[in-house]
């Protein structure tokens, strides 16, 4: 980001150091060579860094140290510039964080200004060191024991007038301070059980080597410096290293070596650039499948650490650590001869040493000449009522008289730290968040023994409830606990989410430790559903014996397996209500598969309770609809519906039964008709029962009647078949009707037989029925024989569907957003209001009409948009892509409503319903500071009730959906932000949401009116405010003088600045 500069506004980028250039006049005749005069001397001094003190660089660091070298030049003003002075070195006189003396590193090095007042202008680099050939610097950053050394700052020269040039006559010069490379922070984890200690970190495929040009800020890598950087590790795994810039581009990669001679490798990606004077932040996770990379870009400025497993306490000579202001400590001793402690009082921590309520505790009222001394504390309360708070225990034995007390504080408890993971998408950030996660059955108490000063674990038990703490999704869940054991086999942690339980078994026993923290990581996947059919044979049926000239029954029909396209359909019941499972099982060449392999069928999408139904069709023998024909169905015997967790675990195992019954007509040959007159007989059941169907699993009886045809017999064994729905024809009624027709009858006519049988015919489900039939004369003969079918082999099946559950992050319930569809040309062809709603603890979207859109309507590659909020101003018509905003009386950002925010990232992915969005702010941010200058009392600037406004800001323009860029601005208009409560030594604050604009040069931005006076801020070039940043500008009123503060640019912020206004 390049520095801004704003007239009498000025801004310190990544946190800039300020230099100050000071000399004083010289009185001897004018010209153009250095004065020797030591009045005429150079004299530097420097400010302070804004940083964190942990770091070992100079970048990190917010105070000089003694001795720090900075090199400067000092050239002439000519076309091209000429040194008059060159790398000259400068040397801190003293440490601090304030205004610190440079002084030249010895007399040789001191810098002097022209005697004649000529102008003069500087350029310098911090560390110092011999330049063989000034500007040129030459870069090595193969080795990265010293990161001070490598970190290359430049100061661009930039006074407080704005000017660029000094004089003996204008003293004042100040320096800005900028990075020039790049920093990684590398932070290492495993899984078990991969261990990192003495792991070793390289860096592969980086340049190490460069020149850079301190007169034109430009770096040239060496294309032959191409080597591994060995980045060295922390204790925690964690490695700092500071880079050369480089462009994205592929061939960089982290290699990290275990002490096992594992090797891991993560490749940096493609488009990631490591820009100068930026710090990146690498998570590398080592796991048995290839590692994972992420990567954001931080302030170079890391926060304090605190370690949550031992807390150290010294008193009297050491160095209190870990406890706030307030903290509570109880003291034991043990004098020489006792048996049991003794109270020696309570303590507190006023920040800095400890107190003892009620006096002081003298040395002289022991014996000695030791003491034993024991102590409490309370680090933090319990987290729950289900928990122990967090007791801290200590003990310092054989402390003789007169001497300093250390006591080193242990956690009496442990901590149970649980994170659960879905990683194959079975469960959304915002399932698992919202997810019950117990320790069920511990014990959860403590029993303190005062005479020993001990806790132990009480018998007492429960269930513990870890808290949520942290900021992500989902967040992780603590629990402090006393020290067990869980047993081998006992469950050791219970996830209930969504209704479906989890419950893990510890598997060895499990031991929490004193003093130690615990991962319990738990990845939550799928669980198939496998199923195993078994179809019943058909079963003999009554014999029928006609006594009128009847056949003997002949043959027996064979057992029929599976055929290639069974397909099975499952429902479920719950209350006495069925209901269908999406999809099917297909059979074919012995293997089931489900109906949609790329959406496979999953135990966590099916109820965990009631009971599974089952049922198949196969086709009629003749489907055609005047034939009357049943199609064979086939139904399972209900089974229970543990929810995965039965006897056969996720195995569904049916026994499937003929819902119908099966009649197979034979016709016999006799003196009367041959065969080939037979295979021309036209077969009817009269007057049967007909119509039943399936109902989720259930066979249901039809209630009509009528004749059922069958195909004519013409094969060999002159029979033919039919399904048909259980039934009893009663005795004496017709059972079948066979007519010859007279194209083959002797006499040229239809001749029809009408059989019955003299006792009940009953046609009973998964029974077949044979009826042979022997025509003689006008004679039939009949016989009836039911034939079983054969045993099918079982056949287990497995099917899963891949869910990916939505997640609405950042808004509140009702609020409005407005979806889009747009055409391969960017228009829009439909739009859709959906409203965030709170359902279940998970925040959803729902169509406000009541009618969602389908991901069938939509196809792979199709584009959505989305805009919040909604309403008349975002509002956008079919074929267009564009709606027009008014800022007007809309600027106040505590109005979530006046912001706009666009997502233009939708797309439709193949075999996808999910659609990723992510919004971003379409309006830029503006946020004023007033700050109390010289000349103005506390509350002074308050009092006078100041008119701050923004200066001919334009109000009205045209959002792009598709790429959420705002055009065509225009309506200048004058406007005063909004009030905010502001925050440290600014008296007053004011922001305002605008249209993303650029101002011209020299163009008034803000216009202060207090006690009738105008003050105007004006900035000398073109100014950007770009849309989702906030540009803060810190107004510094004072009554007498015009000053900048300035310091080393922070990382990447958006574009700031400090306004001092005399």
């Amino acid at each position: 980001m390049r520095l801004q500069s704003i007239s009498k506004i000025y801004k310190s980028l990544l946190g800039g150091a300020l230099f100050a250039l000071l000399a004083t006049g010289c009185t001897s005749e004018d010209f153009g060579s250095p004065s020797t005069n030591d009045k005429d001397a150079v004299i530097l001094s420097a400010g302070t860094f804004s940083a964190d003190l942990r770091s070992t660089t100079r970048a990190a660091n917010n105070e000089w140290e003694a001795g720090d070298l900075i090199g400067v030049t000092m050239l002439g003003t000519s076309t091209p510039a000429t040194p008059i002075y060159t790398n000259r070195e400068y040397q801190a006189v003293s440490a601090g964080s304030g205004s610190v003396a440079f002084n030249p590193e010895s007399e040789g090095q001191k810098m002097y200004y022209p005697i004649n007042g000529s102008d003069v202008t500087f350029k310098a680099y911090y560390p110092y060191t011999g330049l063989p050939a000034y500007p040129e610097y030459n870069l090595d950053v193969s080795g990265q024991s010293d990161l001070a050394k490598l970190d290359l700052m430049t100061a661009e020269h930039k006074n407080s007038d704005n000017t660029a040039v000094n004089s003996k006559d204008k003293k004042e010069a100040h320096l800005v301070f900028h990075h020039r490379m790049t920093m990684i922070i590398v932070n290492l984890a495993a899984e078990s059980p991969i261990d990192l200690t003495d792991s070793k970190l390289v860096l592969k495929g980086m340049k190490t080597a460069a020149k850079y040009n301190l007169a034109t800020d430009v770096l040239t890598p060496d294309a032959t410096s191409m080597q591994d950087i060995i980045v060295p590790l922390s204790p925690s795994h964690t490695g700092q290293a500071i880079l050369l810039p480089r462009a994205a581009a592929a061939g960089v990669a982290f290699e990290v070596t275990t002490a096992d001679g594992g090797v891991y490798t993560a490749a940096l990606p493609s488009d990631q650039d490591l820009s100068g004077g930026t710090k990146y932040t690498f998570n590398l996770t080592l796991k048995t499948t290839p590692t994972l990379i992420t990567a954001s870009i931080e302030d170079w400025i890391d926060g304090p650490t605190r370690d949550y497993d031992v807390v150290n306490i010294i008193a009297g000579t050491g160095t209190n650590a870990g406890f706030e202001n307030g903290a509570e400590l109880k003291l034991y001793t043990l004098d020489e001869g006792e048996t049991s402690y003794s109270d020696g009082g309570t303590f507190t921590f006023d920040g800095s040493k400890w107190t003892r309520s009620g006096g002081l505790l003298y040395w002289e009222s022991f014996t000695g000449p030791t003491v034993d001394f024991k102590a409490t504390s309370t680090f933090a309360p319990a987290l729950n009522a289900a928990q122990v708070a967090d007791y801290l225990v200590a003990a310092t034995p054989d402390v003789p008289l007169y001497t300093g007390l250390h006591l080193e504080m242990e956690h009496v408890g442990a901590k149970a730290t649980i994170k659960l993971s879905s990683s194959d998408g079975t469960y959304s950030a915002a399932d698992l968040d919202g997810a019950t996660v117990t320790l069920p059955g511990y014990r959860n108490a403590y029993d303190f023994d005062a005479a020993t000063v001990t806790y132990t674990t009480a018998a007492v038990t429960g269930d513990i409830t870890p808290e949520k703490q942290g900021t992500g999704t989902p967040k992780e869940r603590v629990a402090i606990l006393p020290p067990q054991t869980i047993a081998a086999d006992v469950t050791i942690v219970k996830v209930v989410i969504n209704g479906h339980i989890y419950e893990v078994k510890a598997d060895p026993a499990f031991t929490y430790e004193a003093g130690k923290r615990h991962e319990l990581r738990l990845d939550i996947t799928k669980s198939g559903v496998e199923i195993t059919v078994s179809l019943k044979d058909w079963e003999d049926g009554d014999d029928y014996e006609a006594e009128v000239k009847i056949g003997t029954p002949k043959g027996s029909a064979t057992n029929e397996n599976l055929e290639d396209g069974d397909k099975l359909y499952l429902f479920t019941e719950e209350s006495g209500t069925r209901s269908a499972v999406r999809g099917y099982f297909e059979y074919n060449a012995g293997t089931w598969a489900f109906s949609t392999p790329g959406d496979p069928l999953f135990w966590e999408e099916l109820p965990d309770n009631g009971k599974f139904y089952a049922q198949m069709e196969r086709d009629a023998v003749n489907a055609t609809v005047s034939y009357n024909q049943s199609k064979d169905y086939i139904v399972a015997t209900p089974v229970d519906n543990y929810g995965g967790t039965g006897a056969t675990g996720t195995r569904i195992d049916f026994a499937m039964e003929h819902a119908t019954s099966q009649v197979q007509v034979v016709l016999r040959t006799s003196d009367t008709y041959t065969a080939e007159q037979l295979k021309a007989a036209i077969i009817t059941l009269p007057g049967y029962a007909i119509g039943g169907s399936l109902d989720k699993g259930v066979y249901v009886p039809g209630t009509n009647s009528g004749d059922i045809r069958l195909d004519e017999p013409n094969n060999t064994e002159i029979s033919t078949r039919t399904y048909l729905q259980p039934q009893r024809i009663a005795t004496g009624q017709e059972v079948v009707r066979v007519t010859i027709p007279g194209s083959v009858t002797p006499s040229g006519t239809d001749r029809t037989y009408h059989v019955t049988y003299n006792h009940d015919v009953e046609y009973n489900a998964g029974e077949i029925t044979h009826l042979f039939i022997t025509i003689k004369g006008a004679d039939v003969l009949v016989s009836v024989k039911v034939t079983p079918w054969e045993d099918q082999t079982p056949v287990e099946l497995s099917y899963s569907f891949d869910e990916s559950p939505t997640n609405v992050d950042g808004f509140e319930d009702g609020d409005e957003i407005t979806f889009y569809r747009l055409d391969g040309s960017g228009k829009v062809v439909d739009s859709k209001v959906y409203v965030v709603t709170t359902v279940g603890g998970k925040k959803e979207l729902e169509p406000k009409d009541g009618t969602p859109w389908y991901r069938d309507d939509f196809g792979t590659g199709d584009k959505i948009v989305a805009v919040y909020p909604d309403g008349t101003r975002t509002n956008v018509p079919a074929g267009d892509n564009t709606f027009d905003v008014d800022m007007t009386g809309k600027s106040d950002p505590t109005n979530r409503e006046n912001d706009i925010q666009v997502a233009s990232d939708g797309v439709i992915k193949d075999k996808n319903a999910n659609v990723d969005l992510t919004f971003e702010h379409a309006l830029s941010k503006v946020t004023v500071n007033i700050i109390p200058g010289a000349g103005f009392a506390p509350g002074e600037i308050t009092a006078g009730n100041p008119l701050v406004e923004l200066i001919q800001f334009m109000q009205k323009g045209t959002v792009d959906i598709t790429n959420g860029n705002v055009s065509g601005l225009n309506t200048p208009e004058d406007f005063a932000p909004t009030s905010i409560p502001p925050t440290g030594m600014v008296e007053l604050s004011y922001s305002a949401l605008i249209l993303p604009q650029k101002k011209d040069a020299n163009t008034t931005l803000v216009k202060i009116t207090l006690n009738g006076i105008e003050y105007e801020a004006k900035y000398p070039s073109d100014f950007t405010f770009e849309p989702g940043k906030n540009h803060v500008l810190d107004i510094t009123l004072a009554k007498t003088e015009l000053k900048l503060s300035a310091k080393i640019a922070e990382w990447q912020p958006g574009t700031n600045g400090t306004i001092t206004i005399d």
